[in-house]
């Protein structure tokens, strides 16, 4: 008898508001439309939940048999319908361009990588061989690929600007005008976009909830400071394709350090990896140590250790970190602050003195309303991003 209530308890379930006195076909259908819309019910998660449902519902006593009959051939007729629906999911090229290789993925629109591929970055003759090699990886994927690949998306280690690279040191380009070349040569819509905007698209889309909206602050801490702004769910490049440069913030320094952009004291000058090398070792030169750091990892296993030349030269990046953070979110007003890049895996002794700090700077009502996390999707964030990107072109 208690099997029997909750199995009934089960069916009800499965069934509408206001359609309880309809018919079981009326019924039917409304549920199935109500699981579908499902927030977070995937449409491959509905076909593998489809036939357990049908061989449950065909082994109780409440339904009778041309019932059961029909809700197997009407999940059958859902499944299959879903099955065409995946399989003709929008495919594209999401592509990261780097001053080592050049990596390709093939990637649908929920996210899934279905193959990835590089080539080695060709720098001779100022990189002008760049965009023919790409033409031609990608248009021998495209001969070869079962599913049709309708867009390309590509991030550049460098301003963007519209369908032209405006500047990428690390390739040799200065205006490199490749949308136009890459659309002309494939036949496909292009999307361009700065490679750190690309990993900040790719973290919030496919390292967090696995959509694009509201607004986040994407920082990266490696050789530089990267980072990217989205608002309102997109990215902001800006009018000249500047948007996002986190790391060219000015700081107030007590000494000063010449940045790569040429400018005196930006922020990746003190928070950088390359930052917190020099922090630690300028501290040490003061402290009389004779010893001398060359990478973060050493910084942070000293700090794990409880060194104090190496905590104060965590605690002096942080800082910097963190007043500049604040100020961006005092403009953005973000729901989450995702930090990446090779400094990002020390984990919580970055992490957890950071988020005190940003707790300090913040304008007070913002506190406790932002979640900040480490990135999760590594080198793929920017692939990912690029691909996200190219779907927004068709």
């Amino acid at each position: 008898m208690m099997h029997l209530l909750q199995t009934r308890s089960l069916v009800a379930q499965m069934i509408p508001r206001g359609m309880e006195n309809r018919s079981s076909q009326d019924a039917f259908h409304a549920s199935t439309r109500l699981w579908c819309s499902r927030p977070g019910l995937s449409a491959h998660r509905f076909v593998i939940a489809a036939q357990p449902l049908t061989n449950w519902l065909l082994s109780t006593v409440l339904l009778s048999r041309i019932q059961c009959i029909w809700i197997e051939l009407t999940v059958a007729r859902v499944c299959t319908a879903i099955r065409r629906g995946v399989a003709t999911m929008k495919r594209v090229f999401g592509i990261d361009v780097g001053g080592m290789s050049v990596k390709f993925a093939i990637v649908d629109e929920t996210g899934t990588i279905i193959e990835h591929w590089s080539v080695p970055t060709n720098l001779t003759d100022a990189g002008s061989h760049i965009p023919d090699e790409m033409i031609s990886s990608i248009n021998e994927k495209l001969a070869s690929s079962p599913e049709p690949i309708v867009a390309i998306g590509a991030g550049i280690p460098g301003p963007v600007n519209g369908e032209n690279a405006v500047r990428a040191v690390n390739l040799g380009w200065g205006n490199m005008p490749l949308g136009n070349i890459l659309r002309e040569g494939t036949g496909l819509p292009v999307a361009l976009i700065n490679d750190a905007n690309a990993a900040a698209v790719g973290e919030v889309w496919m390292g967090g909830e696995g959509s694009v909206t509201g607004n986040s602050i994407f920082v990266t801490l490696g050789t530089g400071v990267g980072g990217g702004i989205i608002i309102d769910g997109k990215i902001v490049g800006g009018d000249h394709g500047c948007g996002g440069e986190i790391g060219h913030i000015p700081v107030v320094a007590p000494s000063e350090r010449v940045c790569g952009c040429g400018n005196v004291n930006c922020l990746e000058c003190y928070a950088s990896a390359t930052g917190i090398i020099k922090n630690a070792n300028e501290l040490a030169e003061k402290a009389g140590e004779e010893r001398r750091f060359t990478k973060g990892e050493e910084i942070f296993e000293e700090v794990k250790q409880g060194g104090a030349t190496a905590t104060a030269a965590r605690d002096m990046t942080v800082d910097y970190l963190a007043r500049a953070l604040a100020g961006i979110m005092a403009t953005v007003d973000p729901s989450e602050v995702i930090v990446g890049g090779g400094l990002s895996g020390a984990g919580d002794l970055l992490m957890v003195p950071l988020a005190e700090r940003l707790d300090r700077y913040v304008f007070p009502p913002m506190r406790g309303c932002y979640t900040l996390r480490r990135a999760t999707l590594g080198n793929e964030a920017g692939i990912l991003g690029a691909a996200y990107q190219a779907l927004q072109l068709v």
